[in-house]
């Protein structure tokens, strides 16, 4: 889910002049994040947020203005029209837990944020006190918890108070690390995945190594230069891959040399582990993976020109009684024709 923010709220002629933010933050390393808002270098307010717990961002709906435009009021001063800063749109995450501090000496303030989920819906919580001990909560917005945050301490005040910036939500260190552990969360592990799989994102890692590199060549070698690469190699939990890029007689050649590995290979009986030791020492070969699918693919090759089928040797009355019978060139009939 996501909200929009009530920052539009600052006064006209801060819209006027430079308006600032600043965000020191090394998070998750720490979990102390000092935001600031300044306008022409001056603070106009300031925000300490300890992370309790960080949260995560569901997989449901949003809500905000459709697009900036419909936000949005963009004019020149001189044409005396109001000039506003973008409403802004953040994602609601749940299970997450901050205490923010803002104020200067009797005036500092410190409550604690929480928000989760009830059949989807976001509930905000703001717990204040001593002890955290008394409770404000809205299934609104976090603006309208703020509002009954300020009521709850003095029910005739006209202050009002940012939902977004005491629950945190604009942090973008914060958001970075979610996002960040959601995408991880959805790339399974390499032990859980299928040869096929695990190919697919080894052809991945290739192709991106390949743009990278040629984009980096641009400015090392001078561009009459042929610079040309032939192969990349890495391993994933001690599995190695190696990729070649080059096509055309050059991966023919390999081609023809790798069916001679094999062959030399299963002639020798050398064991994969042996191999695998020889190729770690000797990067010129090909990895022992690449050999072993290259020894499945001529076994699957063979199989398609030379049909095969096993004969259960256990049971020897029917084998005695296939060796029993009398042989067909024997036959009368057969001999006659």
């Amino acid at each position: 889910m996501e909200i929009m923010s009530d920052r539009e709220n600052i006064t006209d002629q801060e819209n006027i002049d430079e308006f600032q933010i600043e965000e020191v933050s090394t998070y998750p390393i720490n979990n102390n994040i000092l935001y600031r808002e300044r306008v022409n270098k001056v603070t106009k307010r300031s925000f300490n947020y300890v992370i309790i717990k960080e949260g995560v961002y569901p997989n449901g709906t949003q809500t905000g203005p459709k697009s900036l435009q419909d936000s949005v009021i963009c004019s020149s001063t001189s044409n005396n029209k109001r000039k506003k800063r973008p409403v802004q749109q953040y994602k609601i995450p749940y299970g997450y837990i901050v205490e923010t501090t803002w104020g200067r000496a009797s005036k500092k303030k410190t409550i604690r944020c929480e928000i989760d989920y009830i059949n989807e819906i976001p509930q905000f919580r703001i717990k204040y006190g001593s002890n955290f001990q008394y409770v404000v909560f809205s299934s609104k917005s976090p603006s309208d918890a703020a509002y009954n945050y300020e009521r709850a301490l003095k029910p005739e005040t006209k202050a009002t108070l940012s939902g977004p910036l005491v629950f945190g939500l604009q942090l973008k260190s914060v958001k970075k690390a979610r996002e960040s552990r959601k995408r991880g969360n959805l790339i399974k592990p390499a032990i859980n995945c299928t040869s096929s799989t695990l190919e697919k994102r080894a052809k991945k890692i290739a192709s991106k190594v390949r743009a990278s590199f040629n984009n980096d060549i641009k400015g090392v070698y001078h561009q009459s230069d042929e610079i040309v690469l032939k192969s990349v190699e890495f391993s994933v939990n001690k599995l190695d891959f190696q990729l070649d890029y080059e096509e055309g007689e050059n991966q023919m050649e390999k081609g023809h040399q790798l069916q001679s590995i094999v062959k030399a290979i299963d002639q020798g009986q050398i064991p994969r582990d042996s191999y695998r030791d020889l190729a770690a020492a000797e990067h010129h070969l090909p990895r022992e993976n690449t050999v072993s699918n290259e020894r499945i693919a001529i076994t699957k090759h063979m199989n398609k020109i030379i049909k095969f089928s096993l004969v259960n040797m256990k049971d020897k009355n029917e084998l005695n009684n296939i060796t029993s019978q009398e042989p067909d060139i024997t036959n009368p009939e057969i001999v006659q024709e």
